[in-house]
């Protein structure tokens, strides 16, 4: 991988670290729906400008528009809308270190559905050191133990496993769209999604704006989402998926360091021991330290 690519991807990892703190900051003033209609309302519409733009054809039959709109509601309204409660009683440092568990629960579900992904050893091992990390991010006591709190890092850890589950339902029905008109048509379904929601719950009526929450929510919207997504997209086609992988060790770096800065928000000892368990367990999901070692230990 290029210097670019790790510039990229560094460049990622910022923009989703970003997103939490965003959040953070405007669930002082939103409700969790408001802040998600609005992020996937700006998104869409930023990447139906991009794709206008690019003279990007977004004509899928009506099997994939079907399909593309269940991708938007497990990748995109269920696990945002998830993270957004759960950050209610999590800090943005939290959620993303919760959030990174989302590479834990893709390998388990990406064995049972995908023929060439079986479950090696090395992933194994990675997936329950991982649990570990998280078991001790959330913290046993909290864990035995049935308060707002803790159903908030529940809803983040839900929120995982819908961006597990979307991961392995792209690579198995949507791998023939091309990757940023899938990321437009995505975010499209799931703004539409959301805005019926809105209507329905009555979160758009109640919805009141100032300079502050209009600022973040384009940030969020633009630069979070659907700068980010192109940027994901663009590092997948042309660095491959095992790379993309590592911006879960890199966002929560990012979303700990904006948290503090800007809410004035830190983790906790247990929190930071849990991150880096966690780290550990995706390196040893990622194959590369174990490959580099085998390869020095048979040159010695």
């Amino acid at each position: 991988m290029s210097l670019s690519h790790w510039i990229l991807l560094f460049a990622l990892g910022l923009l989703w670290g970003s997103s939490f703190v965003f959040n953070e900051y405007l669930l002082f003033f939103l409700s969790p729906i408001q802040i998600i209609f609005l992020r996937l309302a700006i998104g869409a519409i930023a990447l139906l400008a991009y794709c206008l733009i690019r003279q990007l054809s977004l004509r899928f039959s009506l099997r994939d528009w079907l399909i593309i709109f269940g991708f938007g509601l497990i990748n995109n309204t269920l696990p945002f809308t998830l993270i957004s409660i759960g950050q209610q009683y999590a800090t943005g440092g939290l959620a993303s270190i919760l959030n990174a568990a989302t590479a834990l629960f893709a390998v388990p579900i990406a064995a049972l559905f995908i023929a060439n992904e079986p479950l090696r050893s090395h992933r194994a091992l990675g997936v329950m050191v991982g649990f570990i990390g998280v078991v001790i991010a959330v913290g046993i006591e909290n864990l035995s133990q049935m308060r707002l709190e803790n159903l908030g890092q529940l809803w983040i850890l839900v929120a995982a496993i819908c961006y597990a589950c979307a991961t392995v339902f792209a690579r198995r029905t949507l791998g023939h769209i091309p990757n940023q008109a899938l990321a437009t048509g995505m975010m499209v379904c799931a703004a539409i999604q959301i805005t019926i929601y809105s209507l329905i719950a009555g979160e758009i009526t109640t919805l009141t704006l100032n300079t502050n929450i209009i600022l973040s929510s384009l940030g969020y919207g633009v630069l979070s989402t659907a700068l980010a997504y192109l940027l994901y997209f663009h590092i997948l086609t042309n660095a491959g998926a095992s790379w993309v992988l590592l911006v879960t060790l890199i966002v929560p770096i990012f979303a700990i360091t904006l948290d503090a800065l800007f809410l004035r928000q830190l983790v906790s000892l247990t929190e930071v021991i849990g991150f880096l368990v966690i780290f550990f367990g995706l390196i040893l999901i990622d194959g590369r330290l174990t490959t580099y070692l085998k390869a020095k230990r048979s040159r010695s």
